[in-house]
């Protein structure tokens, strides 16, 4: 029964990344383009981050008693009391909570706040950021990993935040202010997203560096190799997806319908890669020790 966890646990964080993103990315979103989104934009991209920030509260809900479950090794230790108690004594306890909390302000905030620049609507997703911080592999590499990792975040945030908006638009221009609104929007994303590849690229770079001891590991390793992969794959990714906002935006504002497909399309493909790589990171961050947890002659923590 006990491998039923190494299938339960990358499923979980699974779905808890896009959860966490969609939220934190809708916040994000909203207050940077805040003058460039129409009300009825403002008001689905609000909804979107609320079903997102509640998906990701029940998800935050669920992890304390999968961790109970993977300790008992069965799924009856979920409702383990006295296990439940040992996971919230622990870091990855402790983050759930927090993650939890940051939800629940993103949800109050979109309920209550209504000017989306306010400031105190980035509460929630620094408290839900920082949980990010509080366990797992970006412990092993201290506060400057810590920060990387926000930048990151936030930065793949804020693009996954944009994408459900604009592919509403496309799929219903008139309801959104027409496709000449949604040209003026792209062209502004886009000229944030261009800036947006090499930060995150270089963060993604060092992060995985100070996560694997060194830049040398990144190559030697597979778990470095692994990583760099990664990162080249969202950093191609938001590359590209930011040339073609480029490339469409004139054929949208010549009117042009096969524009509006063109863009969709495209939003679609990313969309799918961008569930490849939380896919990816969701198994990175559940079922595989960094190098630096390997022990001499093969064994690893879990051997001990």
């Amino acid at each position: 029964m006990s491998d039923i966890w190494t299938i339960l646990t990358p499923l979980l964080r699974f779905a808890f990344y896009p959860a966490l993103l969609l939220a934190i990315g809708g916040v994000i979103f909203t207050g940077v383009m805040a003058r460039h989104l129409g009300p009825a934009l403002r008001a689905y991209t609000g909804w979107l981050t609320m079903w997102a920030a509640f998906a990701g509260l029940c998800i935050a809900g669920l992890q304390i008693p999968a961790m109970a479950g993977n300790m008992a090794g069965d799924l009856a230790g979920m409702g383990d009391p006295l296990l439940i108690g040992l996971v919230l004594e622990t870091p990855g306890g402790a983050a759930s909570i927090m993650v939890a909390a940051g939800f629940l302000l993103i949800l109050l905030a979109e309920l209550v706040v209504k000017d989306p620049a306010h400031p105190l609507r980035i509460t929630g997703p620094g408290l839900a950021i920082l949980s990010m911080l509080l366990a797992g592999h970006v412990t092993t590499g201290g506060i400057q990993a810590g920060i990387l990792l926000a930048v990151h975040l936030g930065g793949l945030g804020f693009w996954l935040g944009a994408l459900l908006p604009l592919r509403a638009m496309c799929r219903d221009p008139e309801r959104f202010g027409g496709q000449l609104v949604l040209a003026d929007l792209a062209e502004m994303f886009g000229r944030r997203a261009i800036w947006l590849v090499p930060v995150l690229l270089i963060a993604g770079t060092l992060y995985a560096a100070l996560l694997v001891g060194s830049v040398a590991a990144l190559v030697t390793t597979s778990y470095g190799q692994v990583l760099m992969v990664k990162v080249g794959l969202v950093s191609g990714l938001l590359g590209l997806a930011a040339l073609n906002r480029f490339r469409l935006v004139p054929a949208l504002r010549g009117g042009e319908a096969a524009a509006l497909l063109r863009l969709r399309r495209s939003i679609d493909c990313e969309l799918a890669g961008v569930a490849m790589v939380l896919l990816a990171t969701s198994l990175m961050t559940t079922s595989v020790l960094l190098p630096a947890l390997l022990l001499p002659d093969g064994m690893t923590m879990g051997d001990m």
